[in-house]
């Protein structure tokens, strides 16, 4: 398979995995922000409740603490029934007045009657708006001793007449009692020797919905009354109720989270992924002085879950839509890589790269066409002025490496002009003639071959000396094996000047390899002769071939 697509994968697959580590890792963080989000929200409603708790015994107390003192209703509850003169009864003055259940009955009203002006003219003047179903009752020595007695034995009314009763007793009373299947807040507080008056506010479901719109929680009394008062569906509280009372003061959880809408990219609902959110968080908190009476606070997580989910699907898109644009890269890359350069043309670069200069790029169009146009231009260039060895058993590796040489600037030298004569360097050899002569006027003296002469020490040259190039100079009619000899003669001394050993490089090893590459150059570009010289190349002694046309 090819290996930049397994590249691609490998990068989408990390890229995925950190995705998905970051996704699960941050969604348990997210979730437990969101239930502390909605545990503080309890908390906060909590509050809020007990603060309306004290509102309401404060307004309850201050209009009952002023009602207790109005003239009128203190001088009802005292007008009691008529009384018999015992002085007349013995004198034989008449029977004593009668008291029929009329009368007591006209009495009791004109006390109601009183306790409610009283009220109503107390909550006036201090303000204070009483709830529709507020109620209120008084009791005299008259009524604690012929309704008293029934009163306690009604379940309804019971605990109302219970607060009578300690109220006409000298103590006040205030707290949360059931009255006529109801839950209500009191405060009864004594109207002279014998007699009270009690005021009862509602905690009823006009109650539960204004303190839960203040409050930002919905609300459940479960205080043992056959309905329960809620501002939720009632099965559900009945359900919240149970396992938020299991456990008062903590929050609990309750159902789980139906899917959130989402509003980017698409209006769509989507559950929360990865862990377990609940449709609810509840709260009990228990209601003072009333047994097994819990105000239940409970409050929706759906959005406080809502930015996680969010976070979750906006995250599993981008890394769908990542998986998805790999997966058709790595379909596109093709398994073989075609190269970048034609074959061709990387065979002919290769070709004069290892010295066959006779090599030739074809032709293109374009960028590729200019890269081959200068390639042959100097495979060209290469090829007219450098000379290469003839194949055979060289010198040594480092001597045929220096053979192969970089040419002349230009091939067109002319020729110098040749003198008259030029005597062989070991004077036993002559070529006479002059400038036009034809090869058979030269004369040669056969003599023996002798031996090269070895090279005088001359004084050491300097540095720069050693890095320019050393031509000596030859006749124009000079003879191939007069200039070979001298050519052998300056190579000699140039390696004796730049420190190489000269062991081993006779003249009868030199000359053939000059031989061959006159040769060679004399049938490439048809010219009359081959001049050589010798130059230093990076700190050695080398040879340069010039053609001579």
């Amino acid at each position: 398979m090819n290996r930049n697509r397994l590249k691609l994968w490998l990068y989408i697959l990390l890229f995925a995995v950190a995705g998905a580590a970051n996704l699960f890792g941050l969604t348990s963080d997210l979730a437990a922000r969101a239930l502390r989000g909605a545990d503080d929200g309890l908390q906060v409603g909590a509050a809020h409740l007990r603060d309306a708790e004290r509102l309401m015994a404060s307004e309850a107390a201050a209009v009952t603490g002023l009602a207790v003192k109005n003239a009128e209703l203190l001088e009802t509850l005292f007008a009691g029934p008529p009384r018999a003169d015992a002085a007349g009864k013995r004198k034989g003055k008449g029977p004593a007045p009668r008291d029929d259940a009329a009368q007591s009955e006209s009495r009791w009203a004109a006390n109601e009657a009183a306790a409610r002006s009283a009220v109503e003219e107390a909550a006036s003047r201090l303000g204070i708006s009483l709830p529709p179903n507020a109620f209120w009752a008084v009791a005299n020595q008259e009524w604690l001793r012929k309704k008293m007695p029934v009163a306690l034995q009604d379940p309804q009314r019971k605990e109302a007449a219970a607060f009578l009763r300690d109220a006409a007793s000298g103590t006040p009373r205030r707290g949360y009692a059931h009255v006529n299947d109801g839950l209500w807040y009191g405060v009864a507080y004594p109207a002279g020797e014998g007699a009270a008056l009690v005021l009862f506010l509602p905690l009823d479901a006009a109650w539960a919905r204004v303190n839960s719109s203040t409050s930002g929680v919905d609300i459940t009394l479960d205080v043992g009354t056959p309905q329960l008062v809620t501002t939720i569906q009632p099965e559900l509280a009945r359900r919240m109720a149970k396992s938020a009372t299991a456990t008062p003061k903590v929050p609990v959880s309750e159902g789980a989270v139906p899917p959130v809408m989402l509003d980017h990219p698409f209006k769509v609902r989507a559950p929360v992924l990865f862990v377990k959110a609940p449709a609810a968080r509840a709260l009990a908190v228990p209601l003072s002085g009333l047994a097994n009476g819990y105000l239940i606070l409970s409050t929706p997580t759906v959005s406080y879950f809502t930015d996680l989910a969010r976070y979750q699907w906006t995250l599993l898109t981008i890394l769908a839509a990542l998986i998805l644009v790999g997966l058709l890269l790595g379909a596109l890359v093709k398994t073989d890589v075609l190269p970048q350069v034609p074959a061709s043309l990387v065979a002919a670069a290769s070709k004069i790269e290892r010295g066959d200069f006779s090599a030739r790029a074809p032709e293109f169009l374009g960028a590729l066409g200019t890269v081959a146009g200068a390639l042959n231009k100097a495979a060209a260039a290469a090829e007219a002025g450098t000379v290469r060895l003839a194949t055979g058993d060289p010198f040594n590796a480092e001597e045929a490496q220096r053979f192969n040489l970089p040419p002349e600037p230009s091939f067109n030298f002319p020729p110098p002009p040749p003198p008259a004569s030029t005597e062989a360097r070991d004077g036993t050899a002559r070529v006479t003639g002059g400038p036009g002569l034809s090869s058979s006027a030269f004369e040669a003296v056969p003599q023996p071959r002798p031996a090269a002469p070895a090279p005088a020490a001359p004084p050491r040259p300097s540095a720069t000396a050693l890095f320019q190039a050393v031509t000596p100079p030859a006749a124009a009619e000079e003879s191939d094996e007069e200039h070979w000899r001298s050519i052998h003669a300056e190579f000699l001394r140039v390696r004796a000047q730049c420190g190489e050993p000269t062991d081993g490089l006779g003249y009868d090893r030199f000359r053939p390899k000059l031989e061959r590459n006159k040769q060679q150059l004399v049938e490439k570009h048809a010219c009359r002769t081959v001049r050589f010289s010798v130059y230093v190349k990076d700190g050695k002694a080398a040879l340069r071939a010039t053609p001579v046309k």
